[in-house]
């Protein structure tokens, strides 16, 4: 499966970008470059393309220099040091653009549900490579199950026209995206969740939380574990909150973004 036009920013095709293959690190920040790209540009908007690249770029240095190092989980999330080096650095960036005048106003700080929409988002596209991956290669390789996923996410296509195309049972396919949604969900929680333990317990008791939000309170208090049950109720949260504002909705890879998102919530 090859990309075929206008498929760059695709986060089906899309891979890390070599530059940061060499330095251990490296990776889990760049995954954020594309989301924050698409996020300085539509937050602020007096910023050309090429300020955006260049503010990306240093945020992200930030972060590998400064907030990875010495983040402390114990001390809060790690989305709190990036709603602060973003909006420092957007600060600095004027400022030695127009060193010799004030700034007329100081650039608005991100909004907490605008910085979480940005690491959910991150999350998010991070979770569906996962799933994407471990169906492709590796001991729980599918290929069925990934050409499903594609046609879904990439193609848009629903069960039925899958189900057409590949010769299988409506059934069928509604199994393999099943089989798709537990990987993405299971990849999502592993990086929310402290107990590695708990993913699995976990996820069906968010799928249940999204399937009847009116009765999420009483589904939560089914979980015995104090602290999990206070991490899973934080994460909802955040999610319900913040997925509307998801940078890359308004992105040309937004549709494989809320495609993902439907699978996910289905």
């Amino acid at each position: 499966m090859m990309p075929g036009p206008g498929t760059e920013e695709s986060f089906w095709f899309s891979t890390r970008s070599d530059l940061f293959r060499a330095e251990a690190g490296w990776p889990a920040i760049a995954a954020y470059r594309p989301s924050l790209l698409r996020y300085l540009a539509s937050r602020y908007p007096r910023l050309s393309s090429h300020d955006c690249e260049d503010l990306a770029s240093g945020i992200m240095l930030e972060m590998r220099e400064r907030l990875v190092p010495r983040h402390d989980p114990s001390r809060g999330r790690f989305r709190q040091l990036l709603q602060v080096a973003i909006r420092h650095r957007v600060i600095d960036f004027l400022r030695r653009q127009r060193p010799a005048l004030p700034l007329d106003e100081d650039p608005p700080a991100p909004l907490d549900h605008e910085v979480d929409a940005l690491d959910l988002e991150v999350g998010l596209l991070e979770a569906m490579a996962a799933a994407r991956d471990s169906l492709t290669q590796g001991p729980e390789a599918d290929p069925e199950a990934l050409y499903a996923f594609a046609d879904r996410v990439v193609h848009g296509r629903s069960n039925r026209a899958i189900a057409q195309a590949s010769g299988v049972s409506v059934d069928r396919v509604a199994r393999l995206l099943r089989r798709v949604r537990e990987r993405v969900l299971t990849a999502l929680l592993r990086r929310e969740l402290d107990s590695e333990e708990a993913l699995e317990a976990a996820g069906a008791l968010v799928r249940k939380c999204w399937q009847r939000p009116v009765l999420r309170a009483r589904l939560l208090e089914q979980m015995p574990d104090a602290g999990l049950r206070a991490e899973l109720e934080a994460f909802l949260t955040r999610f319900e909150a913040a997925r509307g504002a998801f940078p890359s909705l308004s992105s040309p890879a937004g549709e494989e973004l809320q495609r993902g998102l439907r699978l996910l919530l289905s």
